[in-house]
């Protein structure tokens, strides 16, 4: 019996995209996720038929306690604080160092009460403290585990995105998982310049998109229309910089154009992005808070979006990008994180430099975006090229086969 324990953070989306197929490939799957919506999980859980428990470390608090204070006098634990708490931010960085530890043992607990005596596959789908917590159990393997595994996406992976700038044991990580899935070429070479550790024996690395369900690609044969509608969605935040949206679509190449945004999505920064929409657009736009999945692909077809764009100043590889393409809309992004991944420039989309974008970048990224509507063969092969970038790279059921087939090889 093979049984895969999925150490990760909530039930979101993509690990609702996940669970469908891991349930299929292995025998039995039981889930570690950390606290949250007790009811949503459940449904989750009988839904796709797996187990699932939140990690606690009052659950067996006797048992946590006693493998915790060993693990604060263990040699890699004293090295890590030795090498990490000198600096800037040293109680931070320590009581991070803790933090680690109490989830880990707390994981490390649950995971055997729970192994039996199945053949085991551990993943976690962040590398952070997941990662970290089943990491430990390449100390003294047992030759039921067959394999250690890690995805790594973006606050997990860049450092820099950390609260703290910092991001505990990756050497250690490194060293004791068998594979380590990048989400991004981008994440790859980040981490590889990083040189955790200069031992052979380390983890293997490979890219493993994740992708997106298929949602039909949309019609445009018969898609007359005056306007030109772009849609972004994204939590308003700082990050999220829908300040660049608001500057690109007020480029002088726009002036005398039909143009029309759609926001999906709600934040903090909402009130003040909202001011800055009306002091600077000339457009109409609308702001249209969350809404669920399925209303967004709704909003995509009725509303006959032209185009999706992005400018964070951050990413993995973006869900709403990937959504976009999906259907068949082409993608307008910065090249930051695996942006680059899916917007093929002329191809897919059209990609911005991601260092400081002048008004005359987005007013030649707005011309050429003009020029391409304005030719109906050119535009259907921009969103043919948009669709069929997302079929052969983030096919969601495609790219977990792939990835299940290489958890269940004997690689490691």
């Amino acid at each position: 019996m093979k049984k895969l324990i999925y150490v990760t953070g909530d039930m979101n989306s993509f690990f609702v995209n996940e669970i469908q197929t891991l349930v299929e490939r292995f025998d039995n799957v039981h889930v570690l996720v950390y606290k949250g919506d007790q009811k949503k999980y459940d449904e989750i859980a009988k839904k796709y038929g797996f187990t699932y428990e939140e990690v606690s470390f009052k659950k067996n608090i006797v048992k946590n306690i006693l493998t915790f204070i060993p693990w604060v006098f263990s040699h890699d634990v004293i090295l890590e604080i030795k090498r990490k708490c000198k600096s800037e931010n040293a109680i931070k960085k320590f009581c991070y160092i803790m933090f680690y530890g109490i989830y880990a043992a707390s994981v490390k607990n649950q995971i055997e009460s729970v192994m039996g005596s199945d053949e085991i596959y551990l993943y976690s789908f962040w590398l952070s403290r997941p990662a970290y917590a089943i990491s430990l159990f390449n100390l003294n393997r047992s030759k039921k585990i067959r394999k250690i595994v890690s995805r790594t996406h973006r606050y997990d992976l860049y450092e820099e995105e950390n609260v703290v700038s910092y991001l505990p044991f990756r050497k250690f990580i490194n060293e004791n998982l068998d594979v380590i899935y990048f989400i991004s070429k981008d994440g790859l070479e980040y981490y590889t310049k990083k040189n955790y550790s200069d031992k052979k024996e380390k983890a293997r690395y490979e890219i493993s998109y994740l992708g997106t369900l298929d949602k039909d690609k949309i019609s445009r044969i018969d898609d007359d229309k005056d306007e030109i509608v772009f849609a972004s969605c994204s939590y308003i935040m700082q990050r999220k910089r829908l300040d660049l949206i608001i500057k690109f679509l007020s480029s002088p190449a726009f002036k005398n154009m039909n143009i029309r945004w759609l926001h999906i999505g709600n934040g903090k920064s909402q009130g003040q992005i909202e001011e800055l929409a009306e002091k600077k657009l000339n457009i109409k736009y609308e702001f249209l808070g969350k809404i669920d999945n399925e209303q967004l692909f709704e909003v995509y077809r009725k509303e006959k979006v032209n185009f999706f764009i992005n400018m964070s100043d951050s990413e993995g590889v973006p869900v709403s990008a990937m959504e976009a393409m999906s259907v068949g809309i082409p993608v307008i992004a910065r090249n930051v994180g695996g942006n680059a991944d899916l917007v093929k420039n002329g191809i897919s989309g059209y990609l911005l430099d991601s260092n400081r974008i002048k008004r005359a970048d987005f007013n030649k990224i707005a011309k050429q975006v003009i020029r391409c509507v304005s030719n109906r063969e050119d535009y259907n092969n921009l969103c043919n090229g948009a669709y069929d970038v997302w079929k052969k790279g983030f096919n969601a059921h495609d790219n977990m086969m792939k990835f299940c087939d290489e958890l269940l090889s004997d690689n490691k």
